[in-house]
């Protein structure tokens, strides 16, 4: 897998705009595997693989030393790397792997640590020698997850909240309406005593309630647009023909088309649009 990537870029320059190439760094998951089994699963620009891994095991506290390491090798994918241990390392394997695997259920629910109003049972799992808490934050995706550590007020927002763009919310989930499962996932954010947040994207930020608000609201505001739209200019349309209201056109694609048909969704579940089925593709009317 190539380090660098070709892609063809949208450019604004002096006001106007053109396409160009351009290179991107790759980013891929790695599967780190002790003895063969495996360990952990890190993001990484692919090139310097043994190294980082090599790396990786020693800021883990798998080995101290570079003696420690008896080789590395690629395979069966380039996504996967295998280490061997020399022998008088090699016996901590067994109990590395029981810490990875071991999810704790603790006997309390959630409810116990925060107030959250609704009894959910906590999987715990321990990483970077701290205890997590995983949260199910449906939105971006449906099984998307966060975690939690309360001892040290830190919460991993991963693509849930992030500082300074809102997440892209997927439309065909489960769920009967990802987007009030995105909004009841907001909401908890209130829930947390956090001092800091860390996001898949962008910098570390301390307000996540305030953030997630802000995400909500945002939201609230493209469902006023689907209102106005369907009252002026669209009563039944598509959902790509209600997406050309929603985003910018270098935007417009399956994302962009996703997200709209969870809005559109949104306001079918609250009895404010009717839906039917043109041609094979689906026609919203939002009511008056």
């Amino acid at each position: 897998m190539d380090p660098i990537q070709a892609f063809d870029v949208l450019r604004f320059e002096d006001s106007r705009s053109g396409t160009a190439p351009d290179l991107v760094a790759t980013e891929a998951p790695l599967e780190v595997r002790l003895e063969g089994q495996p360990f952990s699963v890190i993001m990484r620009t692919p090139g310097a693989d043994s190294d980082l891994a090599a790396g990786f095991l020693f800021t883990e506290g798998v080995v101290t030393e570079a003696g420690q390491i008896q080789r590395i090798d690629v395979g069966p994918s380039p996504n996967v790397i295998n280490v061997s241990l020399a022998s008088s390392r090699a016996t901590i394997v067994p109990a590395l792997l029981g810490q990875r695997l071991d999810l704790v259920e603790p006997e309390l629910s959630l409810q116990s640590t925060l107030d959250t109003g609704t009894e959910e049972r906590a999987a715990v799992q321990r990483y970077a020698r701290r205890d997590w808490i995983a949260v199910h934050t449906p939105g971006h995706t449906g099984d998307h997850l966060c975690l939690y550590d309360p001892e040290h007020g830190l919460f991993v927002s991963g693509d849930h909240v992030l500082p300074t763009i809102t997440p892209h919310i997927a439309g065909v989930t489960a769920a009967a309406d990802p987007l009030a499962a995105f909004f009841a996932s907001l909401r908890r954010m209130h829930d947390f005593e956090v001092t800091t947040v860390l996001p898949a994207h962008g910098h570390p930020f301390h307000d996540l309630a305030g953030r997630a608000d802000a995400i909500a609201r945002h939201h609230d505001e493209r469902l006023d647009i689907l209102r106005k739209v369907g009252r002026t200019e669209l009563p039944l349309g598509t959902v790509p023909e209600f997406m050309r209201y929603l985003f910018r056109e270098r935007s417009w694609g399956d994302m962009a088309e996703s997200e709209t048909f969870a809005h559109l969704e949104h306001l079918h579940m609250l009895g404010e649009a009717t839906v039917t089925e043109i041609d094979g593709l689906l026609a919203y009317a939002i009511s008056d």
